[in-house]
């Protein structure tokens, strides 16, 4: 199934009245996906946690899955000067490159050292300092909005058109493409007109196709479906940078089954995750795809995995896949 693509837009907007500052920096509290521990102690009393009780003693734990509402909001515009005089810096907690755009849609007497619409790259856990902003005229109101938007990935990486994919699936049986290039049902716009849907059942475990450093996780969400578009957003994944600043996506992963952290560099044919029906989904399966930055616009590119002998070969639909590595064995 289709993904919405990485290129987002925060909306961040400030209003000055005279002297009384109201300050909104566009950061999206994230209502993180948590357990809930429901317990009795020994006097009878109800406990409601979201951690488990601290004790050796038998007692009967319930929990509960509380759902995320929204990925967490990782690229973020931080105000480390004053309400009077706002100094702007753009943070990139991923542990990969982003590219960011800041830029005006509305002002009322301010002034900046910066200029609106630049874009820049931040590497992999950066920040950059864009500036300050201020009123021309201290004594009469001022107000002012901005967006801004980054782009995954750096828009100077080139791609190896030679690169070796291994299917992401484990050895010892096939796997059905459902959906590969192009696909007429949701690889139709540019993030995923070169994806591939495989069918997996929930839990099969999902393998590193091309080994790299873990950019990203999402591993909170527990729904899936096609009834509701908003579902897109709503897909646990893992998201590697490769060597050559391509990033591979593997996308409706089971609940809390993911192996591996960010940060964490990874080989080819490791265990990353399992294989879930999360996110805009019709059903169990990975969703597999090859991205770059280009023009401030997540693409996925085409790619050709490789069977064990090493020839490559174009993904076709209906096709059956066969895994190199079985579950703890790769390199």
């Amino acid at each position: 199934m289709a993904l919405y693509p990485q290129t987002l837009t925060w909306k961040s907007v400030l209003l000055l009245l005279c002297l009384t500052i109201g300050l909104t920096m566009g950061l999206i509290t994230d209502a993180a996906a948590a357990k809930l521990y429901k317990y009795q102690d020994k006097n009878g009393k109800w406990h409601f946690s979201d951690k488990p009780p601290k004790t050796d003693k038998d007692i009967d734990v319930k929990v509960e899955h509380l759902e995320k509402h929204e990925p967490t909001q990782k690229v973020f515009v931080q105000n480390r000067g004053s309400r009077q005089r706002p100094l702007l810096y753009v943070i990139n907690e991923l542990y990969g490159p982003v590219e960011v755009r800041v830029s005006l849609t509305k002002s009322y007497n301010i002034d900046s050292n910066f200029g609106w619409n630049d874009s820049f790259v931040i590497p992999a856990r950066g920040e950059k300092r864009i500036g300050y902003i201020k009123p021309q005229n201290p004594n009469a109101r001022w107000s002012y909005a901005y967006n801004t938007n980054y782009t995954l990935g750096d828009p100077n990486s080139q791609p190896d058109s030679q690169a070796n994919y291994a299917p992401p699936v484990p050895a010892g049986r096939g796997f059905r493409i459902t959906q590969a290039f192009n696909g007429i049902f949701s690889h139709q716009d540019s993030a995923n007109r070169y994806a591939v849907d495989i069918a997996m059942d929930v839990g099969t475990p999902v393998l590193a196709s091309r080994g790299g450093v873990v950019m990203d996780i999402e591993e909170d969400f527990s729904k899936g479906g096609i009834h509701n578009r908003k579902l897109a957003y709503k897909a646990n994944s893992v998201r590697i940078l490769h060597d050559d600043g391509t990033m591979a996506i593997y996308a409706h992963l089971q609940l809390e089954s993911i192996q591996v952290r960010a940060g964490e560099r990874v080989s080819t044919g490791q265990h990353i995750a399992n294989s879930g029906n999360t996110g805009f989904s019709s059903g169990p399966h990975l969703h597999f795809a090859i991205h770059r930055n280009k023009l401030q616009k997540l693409e996925s590119i085409p790619f050709k995995f490789s069977d064990r002998g090493g020839k490559q070969f174009t993904p076709q639909p209906n096709s059956t896949l066969t895994g190199h590595f079985r579950v703890g064995a790769y390199r």
